[in-house]
């Protein structure tokens, strides 16, 4: 008998993904709540420290959560499959919220920051806070590059903890 898919997914992972999601939409609220000052000061203060808090862990929970799962691919077919599988699943969203994002700026009119024309360069300027997919799909594609061409965990996280430094 086949598993389902239900059966094959670890629970505790899809509950910690939703929940640093969840906190993803807390954090960019308090930053709209202190952004337009909508409280008094001393509440706007700690709306802001609690935004900011979050802002410096949600993100590197979710990446790691994201690849807790990760296979490395241990052949080049096997790559290729999976790159699709990643641009399926972040680069489509990646342009299509992209693509959203821009016309709600351009409906709202109170920003010029992202224009129709900076959709043309999402390939190397991503639009707002949607960099998040765009990065984790490259990461996908430079660690299954590095562990296909048997580069060792080690040497990755020295590569790693290297460019973070520089």
């Amino acid at each position: 008998m086949e598993k389902s898919i239900k059966n094959c997914r670890i629970s505790w992972i899809d509950f910690g993904k939703g929940f640093t999601i969840f906190l993803v939409v807390v954090a960019h609220t308090f930053s709209g709540i202190y952004t337009n000052n909508i409280y008094s000061d001393g509440f706007n203060t700690v709306i802001e420290v609690l935004g900011e808090s979050l802002f410096l862990f949600i993100m590197p929970v979710f990446f790691s959560l994201s690849g807790y799962l990760y296979k490395a691919p241990r052949t080049f077919h096997e790559y290729v499959i999976m790159l699709k599988k990643k641009a399926w699943n972040l680069l489509i969203p990646y342009v299509v919220f992209s693509i959203i994002y821009v016309l709600m700026n351009q409906i709202g009119g109170k920003s010029s920051e992202y224009t129709w024309r900076s959709l043309l360069h999402i390939y190397a300027m991503p639009i707002s806070y949607l960099w998040f997919l765009y990065i984790l799909f490259f990461i996908f594609v430079l660690v299954g590059a590095l562990s296909l061409i048997r580069i060792s965990i080690n040497y990755q996280i020295c590569g790693y903890l290297l460019a973070f430094i520089a």
